[in-house]
């Protein structure tokens, strides 16, 4: 018996070993096909590239290689793989490490997971990423993998992966906003057509500019009139329906590779209320009634001459409860846009009457389109610095949508210019959860903070925590995506805690070059908020006189800050040179004199 044991002892030992054994990529030759994409290329150069950022070797790259050489493979999948666009494999055969993929974004994508996964690489924004240094980059040799993401659109819309394609592909992020890339990023030409983009077509298709004096009938007719300004269409006019089509078509025509053409509302509500409308309204129960009729006489037309492309609209505000008789055509996608919703508590679970709503509209969307696009919100669009709390839900929620059946996510951030609250923390957990939404979110965070913020990321993390807290006890509350500065929720003992955190943080970081500027920004974001809410209490508020020199010190530079922050929206009508940053600036001057 003592044999056989150390016999079936020995043989499992011999398996361990064989199985243990690891290919070392900082010694590999990279091997391309002959007919490799610009994307394909672009694989084997960043490869190539963060090899040398991690060990210090150079590799190459060759069509063949010595047969006992270690390989790294990048080919292309056949059809038969089932892979599509997005998807990869990666597998282990003898000496060779095989990334297979699309020649669009596949193959590339593949090798950024190796660089993640075996490497260590992060990339948390643009500017900065995190690059262990070790001595070689091994792969198990039975490691296999085979991914295809949640969503085939991932689309973070926040400035800095908007207007830098190289951090953007790295995150593997795609969609509108994300399309118009050099070649090299696996980019098509165009996700929207025609000029018309992802929203707020109606004017563009049908100008009230140019109808109007001659053809009010073409317009919204609301509380008794016809509408020249801030006025949506006639959706029931047989003219209007021939204007619209033959616009599209015309435009298809001039950019017929792109496969999504939107068709959608204006920016506001006015919707027709004429008696043909008001009449198929009341039958469907919304608005997206004659909306969805209207897109879907449309796309028959379309798809007589381009049986490819998709018509988008907007299941948004006044047309978002979808219709009751009426499905989308297998042509038409409808985008479902969560503008009312609460976003600190998750869609699926909240109590706010909104999102319980959306959930409902959701479900239902879900059963009667053939794809569905979900339109989301990750700022505030009053004040892009202020304090979101907003993250827990997100990510909830994104599982809440992969799990109704939605397959294009849009994510509307702050991408007009930089300064967000998270910003980078929230378009790198959209990318990662919006292609596996599966994956622990606070895990991804954990990585997050410690990479990005280095030996203060725990004092931000408490913070954050913190802050999210106040709305966690409280699930009648809402976080609106208008929400003022007052920001109920959050109590002015949160602040002065707060200033606190920022005071080691800001220490820390005096010894922490490398992550300094990281810890800042956040100083910034929560110091703004804070100076808003209590620039007019201050007799109110107790406050050490380490504190106010902080303030005074963040306030200065937040008003120098502030003039680089480009595209802060809608504060009461101002400008971007306003009254905010008078205030930041008055706020200063008031603390320096109560000192």
């Amino acid at each position: 018996m003592k044999i056989k044991t150390s016999i079936l002892f020995g043989l499992l030992l011999q398996s361990a070993i064989l199985h243990s054994k690891e290919l070392d990529l900082s010694r590999c030759t990279i091997i391309l096909e002959d007919d490799a994409s610009a994307s394909q290329q672009y694989a084997a150069k960043e490869f190539s590239s963060y090899i040398y950022k991690i060990t210090g070797r150079e590799i190459s790259v060759a069509p063949t290689a010595i047969t006992n050489e270690t390989k790294l493979l990048i080919t292309t999948s056949p059809s038969e793989d089932n892979l599509g666009d997005e998807g990869f494999s990666i597998s282990v055969k003898d000496s060779s490490v095989i990334v297979k993929g699309s020649r669009k974004r596949g193959s590339l994508y593949g090798i950024y997971e190796l660089l993640e996964r075996f490497g260590g690489v992060r990339w948390y924004s643009s500017t900065f990423e995190k690059v262990p240094r070790k001595k070689n980059f091994l792969v198990p040799s039975d490691f296999k993998t085979i991914q295809k993401p949640d969503f085939v659109w991932r689309a973070p819309f926040w400035y800095d992966p908007a207007i830098n394609p190289e951090f953007a592909v790295r995150l593997r992020m795609f969609g509108p906003g994300f399309d118009k890339l050099n070649p090299r990023y696996g980019a098509e030409e165009s996700c929207f057509g025609g000029g018309l983009g992802i929203c707020h077509t109606f004017d563009k298709l049908c100008s009230s500019e140019k109808y109007f004096d001659e053809h009010p009938e073409y317009f919204s007719f609301t509380g008794g009139k016809r509408l020249k300004k801030n006025t949506q269409l006639c959706l029931t006019n047989p003219e209007v329906l021939s204007i619209v089509t033959s616009n599209v078509l015309s435009r298809i025509r001039k950019n017929p590779k792109a496969k999504f053409y939107g068709i959608s509302q204006n920016d506001y509500y006015n919707f027709c209320e004429c008696e043909d409308c008001a009449k198929i309204d009341n039958e469907e129960g919304s608005h997206s009634g004659t909306l969805i009729r209207f897109v879907n006489a449309v796309a028959e037309k379309v798809a007589e001459e381009f049986p490819d492309v998709f018509i988008e609209t907007l299941a948004y505000q006044y047309t978002r409860k979808p219709p009751l008789k009426t499905k989308p055509a297998p042509n038409v996608v409808p985008c479902l846009c969560s503008y009312e919703c609460d976003f600190a508590h998750s869609i699926s679970n909240g109590c706010y009457i909104e999102n319980i709503k959306f959930s409902r509209d959701l479900a239902q969307w879900s059963k009667i389109s053939h794809q569905l696009m979900i339109w989301d919100y990750s700022t505030n669009f009053r004040h892009y610095p202020q304090i979101f709390p907003d993250v827990y839900a997100l990510a909830s929620n994104i599982k809440f949508y992969r799990d109704n059946s939605a397959k294009m996510i849009f994510f509307n951030g702050s991408y007009q210019g930089i300064g967000a609250y998270f910003e980078e923390l929230k378009a790198y957990l959209q990318a990662k959860l919006s292609w596996d939404a599966d994956l622990n979110v606070n895990e991804l965070m954990d990585d997050f903070f410690d990479g990005f913020y280095g030996k203060a990321g725990k004092l931000i993390r408490e913070d954050f925590e913190q802050a999210y807290s106040y709305y966690k006890e409280r699930p009648f509350s809402c976080l609106s995506i208008n929400d003022p500065l007052e920001l109920a929720a959050l109590p002015d003992s949160y602040f002065k805690r707060s200033l606190a955190r920022q005071r080691k943080a800001l220490k820390i970081a005096e010894k922490d070059l490398r992550h300094a500027q990281n810890v800042r920004k956040w100083a910034l974001n929560v110091a703004y908020t804070c100076f808003f809410r209590l620039a007019m209490k201050m007799p109110e508020v107790a406050l050490t006189q380490e504190d106010k020199t902080l303030r005074v010190e963040l306030a200065k530079e937040l008003y120098e800050y502030s003039k680089t922050i480009t595209g802060i929206r809608w504060v009461e009508n101002a400008t971007l040179n306003d009254k905010r940053f008078l205030l930041i600036k008055k706020y200063a001057s008031v603390c320096e004199s109560k000192e």
